[in-house]
């Protein structure tokens, strides 16, 4: 499983990083799970977090009740507004206190395309 994460600080990408793996092996996702990439600018504050399958896997009723379980628990608590995306076998979900902004929705979709910019 490959997890990047994309954060001005430092010390918040290893809790993250540690976060989602406790999570996935929470929920037997270990050998589901090909990607994971996350977005976290606490200042804005936004939380995007996009996670990719391996291929079929999505396809399983309860791979997919876990997977969107552990995105679910990914996302800090307070973050209430949420905006979920689907597109083939990619899912991101966006988190906020505030509405989610156009300029995140755009940021989640190229994350579920692989281009981090």
């Amino acid at each position: 499983m490959n997890i990047a994460i994309d954060s001005d600080d430092e010390e918040g990408k290893v809790i993250t990083r540690m976060t989602i793996i406790d999570i996935v092996q929470d929920l037997n996702l270990t050998n589901v799970i090909d990607d994971v990439n996350v977005f976290v600018r606490p200042k804005e504050p936004v939380f995007i977090v996009s996670l990719s399958p391996k291929m079929g896997a999505y396809e399983q009723k309860n791979v997919r009740r876990n997977i969107t379980d552990c995105l679910l628990r990914v996302i800090p608590e307070g973050f209430r507004v949420r905006k979920q995306i689907v597109d083939n076998n990619t899912l991101a979900i966006i988190a906020s206190e505030d509405p989610v902004k156009e300029g995140w929705v755009k940021k989640a979709v190229k994350m579920m395309k692989g281009t981090q910019n």
